[in-house]
């Protein structure tokens, strides 16, 4: 069901809160909104209310999100923000149901999405990596563990945290991490150890996500250990569901699914966590790795996934859209979080541009996907 608000004085105060957010979000990213206060936003309602009747059943969650969108998709354009902890930018586009895009034109051109797969495992390589040469200097150049308390500090506040303020944005603080709390749990892995640490594995695990193989060796690894087990054409794993907060057996349809949903609760579950024999088994494959998460996620585990996607934001947002933004333009750009879109005819020229800016920024060649709306 739908409520209409028509109280004067709500309107207003939502009205001016909705200007505020905007206004945030052209500060900083203005070559990504100045294309959302266009009319050049398409969407096809009447080939997307067909696809709506014929695909689901009315009155279920998805028919009412995809029927809201698409009955509102004039008045959503023009709500964006930037002003969240995570530094996203939040769009019409980012709240998206990604089956509708296929409806979506721009001054009747079809778009075409870029796509950095995997993008938060890729940018958790880059902060590991840093990390450890932080850790290499100390043990290499005599440093005092409070000199890489400091070089921890600066390089985890460069990814996280933005610097860019205006007048609008009376929250930016809120929003601000904590590097000191952070750089202090990570140089105590230092402080604990009386031997060089071992990175080996930390280095195994760098390699096999540059590859984009990590779900395949934990797949297999995993396999072997019986932690994930087959069951006719269905590979099954044991994991702890929050919201029944109870442990259940998830089924998957590949090996690769099964593995990916496992490292991911691994990496984003609290500091040691324990109970869980997938998980276990992959602490006891990467112990090093663990050791360096468990220390990142010390205080707040909840946040770890906000710091990847703040990395992700800045690379995205501030960097690789503005340089092509200003290269190009003409281009029409838009950003659903790990991903850049354009039109046909722009569209190897983007994708050529976020390669070479992604592979530069890492350090290392990466892989992108490449689809249309």
């Amino acid at each position: 069901m739908n409520y209409q608000i028509s109280e004067p004085s709500i309107l207003k105060k939502i009205i001016k809160i909705d200007q505020e957010k905007r206004l945030i979000a052209d500060q900083s990213t203005q070559h990504l909104t100045r294309w959302l206060n266009q009319d050049g936003f398409f969407l096809d309602k009447e080939a997307a209310q067909a696809y709506l009747e014929n695909n689901f059943k009315e009155g279920t969650k998805a028919y009412h999100k995809r029927s809201s969108f698409i009955m509102n998709f004039e008045f959503y354009v023009l709500k964006y923000s930037r002003n969240g902890k995570d530094d996203r930018l939040h769009s019409i586009f980012t709240r998206m149901p990604s089956d509708l895009k296929q409806f979506v034109q721009f001054e009747g051109r079809k778009l075409i999405e870029v796509d950095i797969t995997n993008s938060q495992p890729l940018f958790l390589v880059l902060l590991l990596k840093e990390i450890r040469l932080s850790f290499d200097n100390y043990e290499k150049n005599n440093l005092t563990i409070e000199d890489v308390k400091k070089k921890v500090r600066k390089i985890i506040n460069g990814y996280i945290n933005n610097r860019y303020r205006c007048e609008y944005y009376t929250n930016i603080d809120k929003y601000r991490i904590d590097t000191n709390k952070l750089s202090n749990n990570i140089s105590t892995i230092l402080s604990r150890s009386s031997e060089p640490i071992d990175f080996t594995d930390v280095l195994q695990f760098e390699k096999l996500v540059k590859e984009g193989t990590i779900y395949e060796y934990i797949g297999t690894v995993l396999l072997e250990r019986k932690s994930i087990w087959e069951t006719g054409n269905e590979y099954c794993v044991k994991l702890f569901k929050r919201n029944k907060n109870a442990q259940e057996i998830e089924k998957f349809s590949s090996l690769r699914k099964c593995a990916k949903i496992v490292m991911l609760n691994a990496l984003y579950s609290p500091a040691n966590t324990k109970g869980l024999k997938a998980i276990n088994d992959l602490r006891k494959e990467f112990p090093n790795l663990f050791m360096v998460l468990d220390a990142i996620k010390a205080d707040r585990s909840e946040d770890f996934p906000i710091y990847l996607q703040r990395m992700e934001a800045k690379f995205i947002l501030d960097n690789c859209s503005k340089r092509i933004s200003m290269e190009n333009p003409e281009m029409l750009l838009v950003s659903r979080h790990d991903s850049l879109s354009t039109t046909e005819d722009y569209a190897e020229v983007l994708y050529r541009k976020v390669q070479e800016m992604f592979s530069k920024y890492l350090g290392f060649d990466v892989k992108l996907q490449r689809e249309p709306w």
